[in-house]
């Protein structure tokens, strides 16, 4: 099965981890794996091997409400995904 996982963020805690770790566990069962990872510049996201990790650059916008940066961030990943073929399931 080809599973697309999406996470928020690169740095490791919270979200991340779960999202490495779930894809690590999938990928050692056999599936097809690839972890989209929102990255600010100079983060990363050490996954474990069978898992393809994309990088999708967020780049930060000075005065950005908290508000306004979820929702760039969440267009930025939806546009990087749309460019590549179908998945089974998407998890984010």
């Amino acid at each position: 099965m080809r599973v697309r996982i999406a996470t928020y963020s690169a740095m490791p805690r919270g979200g991340a981890v779960h999202a490495r770790c779930l894809a690590e566990a999938l990928a050692a069962r056999g599936h097809d794996v690839e972890l989209w990872v929102l990255t600010i510049e100079g983060s990363g996201l050490a996954v474990g091997p069978g898992v393809a990790t994309h990088h999708v650059p967020l780049r930060p916008v000075a005065g950005e409400s908290a508000a306004d940066r979820v929702d760039r961030a969440a267009a930025t990943l939806a546009d990087g995904v749309r460019e590549v073929s179908p998945a089974d399931i998407h998890h984010a």
